[in-house]
């Protein structure tokens, strides 16, 4: 049994390092311990042997924790990506039929009918680490299952694919010989764990008292810090995709002399093996389906002249080449494998008649099973065996297995699409490939690309999604009335790609409207329906923007308006109005529907709500959010002075869509003392507060420096500040790089010319003796706003809190502001801090408002 193996290792070497994520390790003795603790909880809750477990954690040391867990109570761990749509979970959850899930705080919301008990390895960890023996509970033996792991299905559906422990623990045993791995190596992690692969990264380590690096996602999605990662890591061995292996290399990669690769998935190459193998110890090309037990063959590349075979099989593992009629073929022949031996998976999990067609009586003993791997294979005269093509209509894309009937069942119930068929294309790069999507379109319904690719990403993970489609008015079909598939158009051809419709400006005013979004958005060819902010558009741009139309229109409107109205079209429609202006309201809906309770937050120094526009949509469609903006942001000089006066007035717009607690508030920066406040005169009128979360806010009446302290000061800030922002673009993916520091800058230039209009518009005034300098700001008037709010809060001083609050803020810290708890720690005594892995400034903005916004969900839920 595996976990016996893994227990024989924590006791020869209790001290050793077993598993390493993010600078945080376990020793063997240490992720024993939390095992068995998992372990006791689960058969308290009836895990047994054959009882499936879903797995659903992101990448961490829990995720292995949660293997061994399940593993040592007699389960089967079920892989669920917590990154899979809803809809794909919901029905692994369903089809496996699982009691129990073993999760992180927060990941089991994406379920719609979670297990009857779901047990949080964070949230959940005091009472699991109490958990006591249970001496008479049955045990698991060789022929129960280890996991279920759910692949593409032809059927429309995914198949749980369900390995026992003996066919596991064969195949860790045949890799520990070859292609070897000791007591000494270390093992960097890059897989997914609802890829089988996985199961030899996270596992064979452990078994052989070696160490296991586990790489974050974020490392696995840049091929520059997977790098840097490989290399502090000091990794003996690493197991990826080609494609993986391609974008290292053409990132730079200069290879290690030390590393064995491991190369599977898909098909290797003879050019991108002939780039590996002068920069590695090792090349092995890796070849087996999950029904086998993630690798049935392997090969050593020493020689890149010819193509790469697939291999010898492995250990206690038997391959066959037959024809149409289960015959041998002789060698040299093209003809299916067929694989037996100890590595069959038990078949797929309730579903008796799929299990039946895939895995078949062998035509030379009948006492075995054989499964049929739908790969043409052909011998050759030294005994390995050389990959050649598919019986069938499954690809393999980035390595993960892909059934074309499943994509194509799930495109073809889209309402504007007729007839379909997906087929996969080589890219320019060795062993990459992509989806491509043919349909007819319904009679009367002309589909857009995000309409399709939204219906499939609700129902189908990222890498089954087509990259291209293809409308066509006919099909080609064969004589026999089938999709000839050799007939289809190159995707590359003119017109023939689905495009969103472009609507070009009907009258002067819309064509007015395109050039001030062309000329503000650096953006060409500006369409009607084209969104402000898919054009690159944020909170800054808005305001020139409007500023412009203040300008050339002679019609001011509020920034907030951009929630309702983000296209040409429809801002048109609103300017179109006779002798219309624009109703003023401090609360503004940012995402009203939704069936939880509603969060309220309260706008920063500037006034606007808009900076929230990122972090709300990520916390879904089922959380109403709201926002309270200042007074004085649509010009007409009238302000809230103290920080008091703008709570009484925000909780007065509050209460009129919730007249009753319990609520739920939060504010960035100032936003966040202003919500602080409101929560105390909330309270006062005997009204609950479930929670304040502080988004990056400071007490200022804790700062004690002077004057003259601040000014000298500045300079250093002013470094920091830079140093914080390329620290945050240094952290992330090359392609949210390019977006965080494109809007970065954006707003960095839209900060300068406006103080530059505003600097000159004041000299003007200066010079010519005209009026004060609220007359010079037009559709600038956020700075005098940020003037009051900034003067309002220096004056503040905020009272003892006692009920809850969340502070949640960001890494580092500017010099005169180190205090762990910004201030609030004497302040406020029920008090949790959150630290986010982002440098201050970069919190609300793409990709790291991904993360805010799931600690956030995370204390909403709790709360």
């Amino acid at each position: 049994m595996l976990h016996e193996w893994f227990q024989y290792q924590a006791e020869k070497a209790p001290a050793a390092r077993a598993i390493t994520f993010e600078g945080q390790h376990l020793t063997y003795a240490q992720l024993n311990l939390r095992a068995n603790s998992l372990k006791c909880h689960l058969r308290s809750q009836g895990v047994g042997p054959d009882v499936p477990v879903g797995l659903c954690v992101e990448r961490s040391l829990d995720m292995v924790v949660g293997i061994l867990g399940i593993l040592k109570a007699g389960g089967a761990y079920v892989p669920l990506d917590p990154h899979f749509p809803q809809a794909r979970l919901d029905f692994m959850v369903e089809d496996s039929l699982m009691p129990v899930l073993v999760t992180h705080r927060g990941a089991a919301d994406k379920l719609r009918n979670p297990p009857p008990v779901v047990v949080r390895l964070d949230a959940d960890w005091n009472e699991l680490a109490t958990g006591a023996e249970s001496a008479t509970f049955p045990e698991a033996s060789s022929n129960n299952l280890a996991y279920v792991l759910y692949t593409s299905g032809s059927t429309g559906s995914p198949k749980g694919v369900a390995v026992p422990h003996s066919a596991l623990v064969t195949f860790l045993a045949s890799m520990q010989c070859e292609p070897g791995f000791k007591s000494t190596d270390v093992m960097l992690a890059v897989t997914t764990l609802s890829f089988d692969i996985a199961g030899l990264e996270l596992l064979l380590p452990l078994v052989s008292g070696g160490r296991v690096v586990i790489a974050s996602r974020e490392d696995v999605q840049d091929p520059s810090r997977l790098i840097r990662c490989m290399r502090e890591s000091q990794c003996d061995a690493m197991q990826a995709t080609p494609v993986t292996w391609r974008a290292l290399i053409d990132a730079g990669w200069p290879g290690s002399k030390n590393l064995k690769v491991l190369c599977g998935g898909e098909n290797l190459s003879s050019e991108l093996a002939s780039e590996l193998l002068p920069r590695c110890a090792q090349l092995w090309n890796m070849y087996g389906p999950t029904e086998t037990t993630i690798w049935s063959t392997i090969h050593r590349v020493r020689s890149t002249n010819s193509a790469i075979p697939i291999g010898r099989p492995i250990m206690n593992t038997e391959v066959f080449v037959f024809d149409e009629d289960r015959n041998s073929v002789p060698t040299g022949t093209v003809g299916e494998l067929y694989i037996g031996g100890a590595g069959l998976a038990r078949g797929y999990l309730n579903n008796a008649e799929l299990t039946k067609e895939r895995f078949v009586q062998s035509p030379l003993d009948p006492r075995a099973r054989l499964y049929r791997t739908g790969d043409l294979v052909r011998s050759l005269p030294n005994g390995t065996l050389e990959w050649v093509g598919r019986v069938d209509d499954q690809v393999k894309v980035r390595g993960f297995r892909i059934e074309l009937g499943e994509v194509e069942s799930v495109l073809g119930r889209h309402p504007g699409v007729k007839k379909c068929v997906v087929t996969a294309r080589r890219e320019s790069s060795p062993g990459d490939a992509s989806l491509v999507a043919y349909f007819e379109p319904s009679p009367g319904i002309s589909p857009t690309i995000n309409d399709l690719r939204a219906h499939l990403r609700a129902q189908l993970p990222e890498y089954m999604v087509p990259s291209t489609f293809v409308s066509l008015d006919k099909l080609p079909l064969t004589p026999n009335g089938k999709v000839d598939r050799k007939a289809l158009p190159s995707p590359d051809d003119n017109n023939v790609e689905v495009r969103e419709g472009f609507a070009e400006p009907r009258d002067e005013l819309e064509k007015k409207l395109v050039e001030i979004w062309s000329k503000i958005l650096k953006a060409k060819d500006v369409g009607l329906r084209d969104n402000f902010f898919d054009l690159g558009g944020h909170s800054f741009a808005g305001i020139v923007m409007l500023a412009e139309v203040r300008k050339q229109i002679g019609i001011a409107l509020p920034l907030a308006i951009l929630f309702e109205v983000s296209t040409v079209e429809s801002l048109a429609e609103i300017l179109r109005k006779d002798n219309w202006t624009p109703s003023w309201s401090s609360l503004v809906p940012i995402q009203p529907h939704g069936s939880k309770p509603p969060l309220f937050l309260v706008h920063g120094a500037e006034g606007n709500v808009l900076l929230y526009r990122q972090v709300t949509s990520c916390l879904g469609k089922d959380q109403p959010t709201y926002g309270l903006q200042s007074r004085g942001l649509s010009g007409e000089g009238i302000f809230h002075t103290s920080i008091q006066e703008m709570a009484a007035q925000y909780m007065q717009d509050i209460m009129a869509v919730q007249p009753h607690g319990p609520y739920f508030l939060g504010g960035y920066c100032l936003g966040g003392t202003i919500a602080l406040e409101i929560a105390q005169q909330l309270r006062s009128l005997g009204e609950k507060v479930q929670i304040v979360m502080l988004l990056d806010t400071f007490n200022g009446s804790a700062d004690s420096t002077s004057t003259i302290q601040r000014v000298l000061s500045a300079p250093l800030h002013l470094f920091q500040n830079v140093w914080f922002h390329l620290a945050n673009i240094w952290s992330i993916p090359a392609a949210d790089r390019r977006r965080f520091s494109g809007e970065k800058s954006d707003i960095a230039f839209a900060r300068l010319g406006i103080r530059l209009r505003v600097a000159y518009s004041s000299m003007q005034a200066a010079i010519f003796r005209r009026g004060g300098d609220r007359d010079m700001l037009p559709g600038y008037s956020h700075l005098l706003v940020k003037k009051v709010n900034d003067q309002a809060a220096a004056y503040y001083l905020p009272k003892p809190y006692d009920a809850k609050v969340a502070l949640i803020r960001p890494k580092g810290h500017f010099v005169g502001y180190d205090s762990p708890t910004l201030g609030w720690g004497k302040m406020i005594n029920d008090l949790e801090v959150h630290q986010l892995s982002v440098f201050p400034k970069g919190m609300l903005i793409e990709p790291f408002c991904r993360e805010l916004a799931a600690t956030m969900s995370l204390y909403l839920r709790d709360a």
